[in-house]
C-alpha cells in the first residue's frame, strides 16, 4: 500500500507490505521548501525498520531499527541498533546508539548521546552536552576530552530526526558530533526520487553531504509526506559503504493534510 493514503489512527499505525526487494528510481526534480512554510505536528512516536546491505550488494546482510521517542516533560529518547549476519559480520559489529535530550521551539536538543559496539569497550563513547557552559564532554577508555559546544550542535541520531521539527532547506548545515569530536556536515540538496521500498512507491528527498573529506559521508532519503523521516541511509568511510533501506514503519498517528 501506499503509505501516504493510510488514514489517520488513534492507535500506533503501522504500513508494511509483501512486495519486492527494495530498489530505487531516481528522476531529475529538485524540490524547493520555502523557509516560511509552517512545519506539521511532530510524531510522539516513530520506528522503523531497515535492510542494511554492504557496498554493491543486492540482497540484506543485516538489520537496523530506530526508535524515536517523545517522553514526559518535553523530554526525547532515540535508540538505533544494527545487526550483521553472513559476511557483513566481518565487517560490521552489532551496535547500537542513543540520543537523549529536550525537545525545544527550535526542535532537539541533545543532552547524552551514547555510541556502544558489542563486545568492544575501546569503542564505547559517552558524549554529555553542557548547553548552559557551552562545552561538550567526550568520555571513552582513552580518557576524557572537551570542546567548545556550538549552537544547534547534534548527533549522529538527532540531527537525521531534527527534520520533523525543522523541515529541510535548500542548503544547510549541521554541527554533528559521532562521540569522538564535532564535525560540520553541510548538506545540499540531490533531488527527487521515488523509491520502491516494501511499503510501496515512497517520494523522497535526497540530501547528499558535501564536505565528503571527512572520515566519513552520510547521505540522507527523507520523505516529506511522513514530516521528512529518513528512509534510506548510506554510509561511507574509508571501510566501505553501508545502505540502510525502509522496510517497516511506524507512528502514533499518519500525517493528514
Amino acid at each position: 500500500p501506499d503509505i501516504t493514503n493510510v488514514p489517520p489512527a488513534e492507535t500506533p499505525s503501522e504500513v508494511a507490505s509483501d512486495a519486492s526487494d527494495a530498489s530505487d528510481a531516481s528522476d531529475s526534480a529538485v524540490i524547493v521548501v520555502p523557509e516560511d512554510e509552517p512545519a506539521a505536528n511532530p510524531y510522539t512516536y516513530v520506528l522503523t525498520t531497515f535492510d542494511v546491505k554492504r557496498g554493491q550488494d543486492t540482497s540484506a546482510a543485516g538489520t537496523a531499527k530506530i526508535i524515536y521517542q517523545a517522553l514526559p516533560n518535553q523530554h526525547y529518547l532515540l535508540t538505533s541498533e544494527m545487526s550483521a549476519k553472513g559476511l557483513l559480520s566481518l565487517f560490521v559489529q552489532p551496535r547500537k546508539l542513543s540520543s537523549e535530550g529536550l525537545i525545544t521551539e527550535k526542535g532537539l536538543q541533545p543532552n547524552h548521546f551514547k555510541y556502544e559496539v558489542a563486545g568492544n569497550q575501546d569503542k564505547t563513547t559517552d558524549t554529555y552536552f553542557d548547553w548552559p557552559n557551552k562545552s561538550i564532554t567526550f568520555h571513552s577508555s582513552k580518557g576524557e576530552s572537551k570542546l567548545a559546544l556550538p549552537d544547534g550542535a547534534q548527533d549522529l541520531l538527532s540531527f537525521m530526526y531534527q527534520f520533523m521539527f525543522v523541515p529541510p532547506l535548500n542548503e544547510i548545515q549541521f554541527n554533528v558530533t559521532n562521540g569522538k569530536t564535532i564535525h560540520v556536515y553541510d548538506y545540499v540538496f540531490y533531488g527527487e526520487e521515488m523509491l520502491d521500498t516494501k511499503l510501496g512507491p515512497l517520494n523522497a528527498v535526497h540530501l547528499h553531504r558535501a564536505n565528503e573529506d571527512r572520515e566519513e559521508t552520510i547521505d540522507l532519503w527523507l520523505a516529506p509526506d511522513y514530516l521528512y523521516l529518513p528512509v534510506k541511509i548510506t554510509q561511507t568511510n574509508k571501510k566501505g559503504s553501508l545502505e540502510l533501506f525502509i522496510t517497516r514503519l511506524q507512528t502514533d498517528a499518519p500525517l493528514t493534510k
